[in-house]
C-alpha cells in the first residue's frame, strides 16, 4: 500500500475522530459553565507550544489551592501579563478541570482541521479505491521472497526485544495467551491488547495492554521515572469489544494529552461509560496498582530500556467514590474498598460503597 493510500484513509478515519474530540471538549466545558464554582485564579506562567496555555493556581475551598493547564484565546494570551485575576470555573469533584470565563468553548481551528481531514480522506479514499483504473497486468512474480520493507515501521525507537520481554512475562504469569487484539491504525506508541482465559490460578479473564510502555509518559522532574512506563491491566468475566477499546483509549491517553497516569489517578469518561457499560453508573476511571501479588511481581520484572514496568489495574467507580477519592483521597476509597472486600472481577452491575 503506498503512502498516499494510507494517508487518504488515516484522514477519513481522523478528521471525524478530531472533530468529535474537540466536541466532547465543548461539552466537557459546557457542563462546568453550567455548574461549576467561579472563582479568582493567579496566572504563573503561560507557554505557546501546542496552541496558547496558561499555568494557573487557584483556590477549592477549606483553605486549599489547586493547579492546572488551561488554553486561551490568543487576545487573552497577549495581554495575560497584565492580569493579577482570572474568573475560571471548576466543579468540585473534578477541581483540575477549569475554564477560564468569557474565553469560547471549541477550538474553530481543531473543527477546520478535522473537516479539511475529512474532506482529504474522502477525495483520496474515492480517488485511490473507489474510482475506475486502467487495468495493468501484473508483473512476473520476483523468485525472492516477499518482504515487507516498504511498509513504514510504527516507531524506529522501540525495540522489538522490549515486546518479547514483555510477552514472556505475560505468558510465565498468566498463562497461555488466547488472543492478541492487534491496533491497525499505525499510531505511536502501537498498543495491543492480549486477552489471557480464566486458568487454575485466577478464575478471570485478564485483558493487558502491550505497547503503552514503549514510550515514557511526560510528567514533572519531581516524577520518578519508574513510574513513566506502565501498562494498564482490566479483569472481567468475559472479553468484550468495548473494555478493549477502553485499555486502548487509555493506554494512548496520556501520550495524546502529554500528561501520565499513575496510582491512585481517577479521569471521568462521562457518557462514554453507557457505551462502555451498558449504563452510567460508573462515570470514571480509578488507575491503582493490582492487589494481586503475582502481577505485581510480574511487572516488576520487566524492564523497558532500564526502566522497570508500572502495572496499573483499571477500576471503574461510582460518582460518589468519585467524590471521596477526589475530596478525602485515594486512600479513604481504598479504605472502602476493603471493608466491602472489593473483587478483582469487574462486577458491572456492583452497588456504590459511599
Amino acid at each position: 500500500m503506498s503512502r498516499l493510500k494510507l494517508l487518504s484513509l488515516l484522514a477519513l478515519i481522523g478528521g471525524p475522530f478530531i472533530l468529535a474530540m474537540n466536541r466532547f471538549e465543548a461539552m466537557q466545558k459546557q457542563q462546568i459553565d453550567r455548574e461549576g464554582i467561579q472563582v479568582d485564579a493567579v496566572p504563573l506562567t503561560k507557554s505557546a507550544r501546542r496552541g496558547y496555555n496558561l499555568a494557573i493556581e487557584y483556590p477549592v475551598g477549606e483553605g486549599r489551592t489547586e493547579r492546572a493547564h488551561v488554553k486561551v484565546s490568543r487576545s487573552l494570551y497577549d495581554k495575560i501579563d497584565k492580569v493579577e485575576h482570572l474568573p475560571i470555573k471548576y466543579l468540585p469533584r473534578f477541581p483540575t478541570n477549569v475554564i477560564v470565563v468569557g474565553e469560547p468553548f471549541d477550538m474553530p481551528e481543531m473543527n477546520i482541521i478535522g473537516i479539511a481531514a475529512l474532506l482529504g480522506g474522502a477525495v483520496g479514499t474515492w480517488w485511490f479505491w473507489i474510482r475506475k483504473k486502467t487495468i495493468v497486468p501484473p508483473p512476473l512474480p520476483d523468485p525472492a521472497p516477499p518482504y515487507l520493507s516498504d511498509i513504514p515501521a510504527i516507531d524506529p525507537n522501540v525495540d522489538p526485544a522490549w515486546r518479547e520481554a514483555r510477552e514472556r512475562a505475560y505468558d510465565a504469569t498468566l498463562g497461555k495467551c488466547v488472543h492478541v487484539l492487534h491496533e491497525v491504525v499505525p499510531v505511536i506508541p502501537h498498543i495491543d491488547v492480549y486477552v489471557y482465559p480464566p486458568n487454575d490460578e485466577r478464575p478471570e479473564f485478564k485483558l493487558i495492554t502491550s505497547g503503552m510502555s514503549d514510550r515514557l509518559m511526560h510528567a514533572e522532574s519531581n516524577v520518578p521515572p519508574q513510574m513513566l512506563r506502565a501498562e494498564l491491566i482490566f479483569y472481567c468475566s468475559e472479553p468484550r469489544d468495548e473494555y478493549e477499546k477502553m485499555l486502548r483509549y487509555f493506554a494512548h491517553f496520556p501520550h495524546d494529552v502529554e500528561d501520565w497516569l499513575g496510582d491512585g489517578h481517577t479521569v471521568p469518561i462521562n457518557e462514554f461509560s453507557k457505551a462502555m457499560f451498558g449504563h452510567t453508573r460508573f462515570p470514571t476511571l480509578l488507575f491503582i496498582s493490582p492487589i494481586v501479588l503475582a502481577h505485581r511481581e510480574m511487572a516488576e520484572s520487566i524492564s523497558i530500556d532500564g526502566v522497570p514496568l508500572n502495572l496499573l489495574w483499571v477500576v471503574p467507580i461510582t460518582a460518589a467514590e468519585t467524590e471521596l477519592a477526589v475530596g478525602s483521597g485515594t486512600g479513604a476509597l481504598l479504605k472502602k474498598f476493603s471493608e466491602h472486600k472489593h473483587p478483582v472481577l469487574f462486577n458491572p452491575e456492583r452497588q456504590s460503597y459511599v
